[in-house]
């Protein structure tokens, strides 16, 4: 399977980011391995004015925990702001989980997220899910958008996505919901899209829309 880098975009007039995005091909969805792979791929330089420094690809063949939700084939698609030295420290064990288990404040979480219901992952640490999402509604899991976070901060947003749902070749577009406050002064997305170009025979996955939001000191009460 091979994955395109990310590219990174900027509005034409203000020359500020707006989109970064993903592209692989249809053909990328055939005779994919029968065992997880994970991807990283590099942001080129113009994207350090955006909180993300990199994208990880995991493909999860028999899905992952909570079973019972996430189980069909599917692919995270982490846009990570947390350094990729630090990341692969992220044991998930002994005293590591202190900090990974480290609640954010309320504000630098979206409304309606709680903590997914499993371990923490390697390398990854705490998820947290929507809980409104159409899966945790009796509907089958087929996207849905998650944030990661670390030593209480957030470190990755991440658009969640079937193999069968990508092989409807979708036009999709969903705004993403965001904290209250920003542990860091930089461009982040409201939106994320899926889309399927027939000319080009590719997907496209990105997170859109990026705004400028400034850190704030906050008081907050977990």
């Amino acid at each position: 399977m091979r994955f395109l880098s990310p590219e990174f975009h900027k509005t034409v007039a203000k020359k500020n980011p707006s989109t970064i995005d993903v592209t692989f091909t249809k053909e990328a969805l055939s005779n994919l391995p029968a065992t997880p792979r994970e991807y990283e791929l590099s942001l080129p330089p113009e994207a350090s004015a955006s909180a993300f420094r990199y994208v990880v690809i995991t493909w999860n063949p028999q899905g992952h925990q909570p079973l019972d939700i996430y189980n069909p084939p599917h692919f995270d698609f982490h846009f990570y702001s947390l350094g990729a030295e630090e990341r692969k420290k992220i044991t998930a064990n002994g005293d590591d989980l202190i900090k990974v288990y480290k609640a954010p404040l309320k504000k630098s979480l979206p409304t309606d997220y709680i903590p997914e219901p499993t371990n923490a992952a390697l390398g990854e640490g705490r998820h947290w899910v929507d809980s409104k999402s159409s899966e945790f509604r009796g509907l089958p899991f087929t996207k849905t958008f998650i944030y990661g976070t670390y030593n209480g901060e957030i470190v990755f947003g991440e658009p969640m996505l079937t193999k069968s749902w990508l092989e409807t070749q979708p036009n999709f577009t969903e705004a993403i919901k965001l904290p209250e406050a920003y542990s860091k002064s930089a461009y982040y997305p409201t939106s994320y899209s899926v889309k399927y170009d027939r000319t080009q025979q590719a997907y496209t996955v990105s997170l859109d829309r990026l705004m400028f939001r400034p850190s704030k000191s906050f008081e907050d009460k977990i």
